[in-house]
């Protein structure tokens, strides 16, 4: 599992500052992770990675630390956690291609959901700020969702050539 923790963690630190939230290839970690793993492995995994940064390890994006959670972009590491295994038991439903693009795309759509939520409610709550429909959409959904699709291709593409292999066969 350790090596499992340092996937994301590595992939955080490749950044593109654009936007408010920078893009990383966490999200691209998050997806290998899922595909790889067990639902149990996966959900374990983040929540491991998680705990690493709240208690002060840097493997976040913008370090780490407890006062990370009230950093807007927090959020999306709470949807990394409930997405991962979700994804890990959709995909496991059946062994294709397809399924495995269905459950990266339900993924993102809870990581998105999720960390928009809290990433306006942080705003709200500690600068009073708030925020239109098509600002959502263009500054939190538009900017990423390009990479973020390249993500799951490329986690898929990845994963299977990587699951044969995998040591996900270990229980945690």
């Amino acid at each position: 599992m350790g090596m499992l923790i340092a996937i994301p963690a590595i992939c955080s630190k490749i950044q593109i500052p654009i936007g408010l939230v920078p893009v990383t290839l966490q999200t691209l970690a998050i997806f290998i992770i899922a595909y790889i793993c067990t639902p149990k492995e996966s959900f374990w995994t983040i929540l491991a990675y998680i705990v690493m940064g709240i208690i002060g390890i840097p493997v976040f994006a913008s370090g780490g630390g407890l006062s990370y959670i009230m950093q807007p972009s927090a959020g999306y590491l709470l949807g990394f956690l409930i997405a991962c295994p979700m994804i890990s038991h959709m995909k496991s439903w059946y062994k294709n291609l397809y399924v495995q693009v269905v459950s990266g795309f339900m993924g993102l759509l809870i990581i998105y959901a999720i960390g928009i939520t809290y990433f306006l409610f942080i705003q709200r709550v500690l600068n009073g700020m708030s925020y239109d429909g098509i600002w959502i959409m263009n500054s939190l959904v538009l900017t990423y969702l390009p990479t973020d699709i390249v993500s799951i291709v490329i986690a898929c593409y990845l994963s299977a050539r990587v699951y044969p292999y995998a040591f996900s066969r270990v229980s945690v």
